[in-house]
């Protein structure tokens, strides 16, 4: 069965959601599949501490180890493998801890998401 509505859930430690310190996630990506059904395929990309800088500059790697030691694809890698309908980003929270102005890390991302 293909999904009607393919969705990747995009950012830092919020969408990887990042709780108990790094001991458990539960990232909304995983709600949101089980709340629209087996109808959609929901994905995501949750990079723990890092910063629209390191996000933008990892777009095309094949592995990228967060702070948490996970490892993720870059956003490229995953755009090339699947044809999304929806992408919802949510980043820059701890680019506001490096004294970035948070019109900054959403520009990043946004000219990084206009090259795809």
């Amino acid at each position: 069965m293909t999904s009607s509505l393919k969705i990747l859930c995009y950012g830092d430690s919020l969408t990887a959601g990042f709780h108990a310190w790094g001991r458990a996630f539960l990232p909304y990506g995983q709600v949101l599949k089980q709340r629209l059904g087996p109808g959609c395929q929901v994905d995501w990309l949750g990079y723990n501490g890092w910063t629209t800088a390191q996000m933008v500059a990892s777009v095309d790697d094949q592995e990228a180890r967060d702070v948490t030691r996970h490892i993720w694809p870059g956003l490229n890698v995953m755009l090339n493998k699947t044809q999304y309908d929806l992408a919802i980003v949510m980043a820059g929270t701890n680019d506001l801890g490096h004294s970035e102005p948070p019109e900054v890390p959403l520009c990043r991302v946004e000219k990084e998401l206009q090259n795809n």
